[in-house]
């Protein structure tokens, strides 16, 4: 990180900063929707890529980091690189650093997430701000007025019926970027930068605008939650009943499995009872993709305790 007084360090540890993101989230629905951020150690940190995983039945594998910001008066390389590229730098900007293995000295932690990147969720999340009390204010979500009501309904298995769930407010306070490349270069520091609002991003040492744009936060998730809309609609639903059984450690072939399926579809009221069709078959054939989530729901609740919501169109 290159070190300038007219660069400003955050006021605040990563674990903090974690910390107010999940207060921010599981105040962010109501009723409160049972997100948690699930943390991975130190020690295998850089071997993953990622030090924490947002739960949901598409897990996002999120890189934290802290942001610094460069006051305008900053004309430091990463200001010489913007410069170059005809980015914006007079109204300051922010940066965050690539974490450098102390023994190999190169970017594993980066080239990892990149990697995971290429086949599911994953990207770093920063803060589009330093302060202490902004980062208080960010618990609350009162750094301004990120007010946005969304009304949806759910299946709500337990009420037989809708359950309406109000998404009160968006995340515009937090950058979310994907690697876009694995980095080689053991020689230099490696830089994200990007503006207040999370536009204009850069990668540095050898400046490059990254064919990836940055994203708040809410874009982010409402990107990700539109795919696996698209994922329903285009009835490819398919892949979650494929992996399904790799919950347990088994395949769809195991007799103890099909029961214990047959089962939860009968809970459900989504297999006929009078009838005897052959369950794998029957759901492949059968089931919509709102009908695969509900089971899915059903399974992860019963056997993980892992709470899922499923929105249901009526």
């Amino acid at each position: 990180m290159p070190t300038s007084g007219n660069i400003l360090q955050p006021e605040f540890i990563e674990e903090d900063f974690i910390s107010g993101l999940e207060t921010a989230l599981k105040g962010t629905f109501h009723p409160p929707w049972p997100l948690e951020i699930s943390r991975v150690s130190q020690d295998v940190e850089h071997f993953l890529g990622y030090d924490g995983v947002l739960t949901s039945l598409i897990p996002f594998y999120i890189q934290f980091k802290r942001s610094y910001f460069c006051i305008p008066a900053y004309r430091g390389q990463l200001a010489k690189n913007r410069d170059h590229l005809e980015l914006p730098t007079r109204r300051g900007f922010f940066n965050f650093a690539l974490h450098k293995d102390k023994a190999s000295k190169k970017f594993l932690q980066h080239n990892v997430l990149f990697q995971l990147s290429q086949h599911a969720t994953a990207a770093y999340v920063a803060p589009l701000f330093y302060k202490k009390q902004q980062l208080t204010a960010f618990k609350r979500l009162t750094l301004d007025l990120p007010w946005r009501y969304e009304d949806s309904l759910i299946y709500d298995p337990a009420l037989d019926g809708p359950r309406r769930i109000r998404h009160t407010r968006s995340f515009s306070h937090c950058i979310t970027v994907p690697p876009h490349r694995e980095v080689t270069d053991t020689s230099a520091s490696h830089h994200y930068t990007f503006m207040r609002d999370g536009r204009s991003l850069c990668f540095h040492s050898e400046p490059e605008i990254p064919k990836i744009s940055g994203k708040t936060l809410d874009q982010f998730l409402e990107s990700l939650a539109n795919r696996t809309l698209e994922r329903i609609n285009e009835n490819s639903i398919g892949w979650l009943l494929k992996v399904l059984p790799a919950l347990y450690g088994t395949e769809w072939k195991n007799r103890t499995f099909r029961s214990m399926i047959k089962a939860y579809l009968l809970d459900l009221d989504l297999y006929p009872a009078t009838q005897s069709p052959a369950v794998e078959s029957w759901v492949f054939e059968n089931l919509d993709g709102v009908d695969v989530l509900l089971l899915a729901k059903h399974m992860l609740m019963s056997d993980f305790n892992i709470l899922q919501y499923v929105a249901k169109p009526w």
